[in-house]
C-alpha cells in the first residue's frame, strides 16, 4: 500500500510538471511545481535514512530510479544515489 503512494506521488508530479511545460498561467504553474517538489521531497523522505517503509530491492530501485527522474526535472540533485540502495538492501 505505501509503495503505490510513493509510485502515485511519483506519477502526480510529473504530470505537475509536464502541465507546467504546455501552460502559460506563471502563478498556476509556480503552485504545480511546489507541488511536484512537496512529493519529491516525500519520496526522499521515505526512501531516505528515516524511512520506515520496508521495501524490497526491486521497490527500492524502482523508487530511487522515478525520484531521480523527477529531481532532475525539478533541478534537484539527489542525496541517495542507486548504488546506496543495492547497499541497504543487504
Amino acid at each position: 500500500m505505501a509503495v503505490e503512494f510513493l509510485r502515485t506521488e511519483l506519477r502526480v508530479a510529473n504530470t505537475l510538471l509536464d502541465l507546467v511545460q504546455s501552460r502559460t498561467d506563471a502563478r498556476a504553474n509556480t503552485r504545480r511545481r511546489d507541488e511536484a517538489r512537496a512529493a519529491y521531497d516525500e519520496v526522499e523522505k521515505q526512501l531516505g535514512e528515516g524511512g520506515s517503509l520496508a521495501l524490497s530491492e526491486r521497490e527500492q530501485v524502482e523508487l530511487t530510479i522515478g525520484v531521480t527522474e523527477l529531481g532532475r526535472r525539478l533541478g534537484v540533485t539527489r542525496r541517495l544515489l542507486v548504488q546506496d540502495v543495492a547497499h541497504r538492501a543487504r
